[in-house]
């Protein structure tokens, strides 16, 4: 898969969500954008191909650095602020957990 991403992306890591907690999102695939700020939701198409790719989170947690998802099909995610380029806050950085409640 060939994706020419936007460029504020920066992307630096990249998931496909496979028997996830948010069903919506099954076969997509998310990036981690670092000098986006954000998480790129590509949702997938046959062979497989983007149809489109939202901004998610933009600037809610600064430079997000990785993206996985977790055994119970659950992505988290990984800030990186303070590497000094972000902006770092008191609780960085930090591991996020994205999926319905527990």
């Amino acid at each position: 898969m060939f994706v020419r991403q936007p460029p504020q992306a920066a992307w630096s890591g990249l998931e496909v969500l496979v028997d996830g907690a948010i069903p919506q999102w099954e076969g997509d695939a998310f990036a981690a954008a670092l000098r986006g700020k954000r998480l790129w939701h590509l949702e997938l198409g046959q062979q497989p191909r983007v149809t489109s790719a939202q901004p998610r989170l933009a600037d809610a947690y600064g430079r997000l650095r990785h993206v996985t998802q977790g055994p119970q099909g659950a992505l988290w995610l990984l800030t990186s602020n303070r590497d000094g380029r972000g902006a770092p806050q008191a609780a960085d950085d930090r591991i996020i957990r994205l999926g319905p409640p527990r």
